[in-house]
């Protein structure tokens, strides 16, 4: 999921208030897979809540973000910025050991 398709999400839920949306019209709205969707709002309950006794959902508005698309978009998205940076970090560890057994290696065979 990335931010342009939450923000898809997020605004089409919020348009249904307060009768909520459910998998298929949400489906068919933002274009994203149902089974794709179904996961995704259920493991985020700080964005969304599923309506009793119904298979629709609706914005969380008494959870952290009060229902503030721009909150959850921002949340969202600092979410997001950590794991991008645990992974340059990890390719520039990865690349300068490879250099280094690589220089290494070429010294040893000039030497011998």
């Amino acid at each position: 999921m990335n931010s342009n398709q939450l923000q898809l999400i997020l605004n089409s839920i919020n348009l249904a208030s307060p009768k909520g949306v459910g998998i298929f019209a949400l489906s068919k709205e933002t274009a994203i897979d149902n089974q794709t969707l179904r996961n995704f709002l259920k493991n985020n309950p700080d964005y969304f809540v599923k309506l009793p006794k119904q298979s629709s959902y609706q914005l969380n508005r008494f959870g952290k973000f009060k229902g503030s698309v721009g909150l959850m978009l921002h949340d969202f998205n600092a979410k997001q910025q950590p794991q991008l940076l645990t992974n340059n970090w990890l390719l520039i560890i990865i690349l300068t050991s490879t250099f280094i057994s690589l220089g290494c290696a070429i010294f040893i065979a000039q030497a011998v």
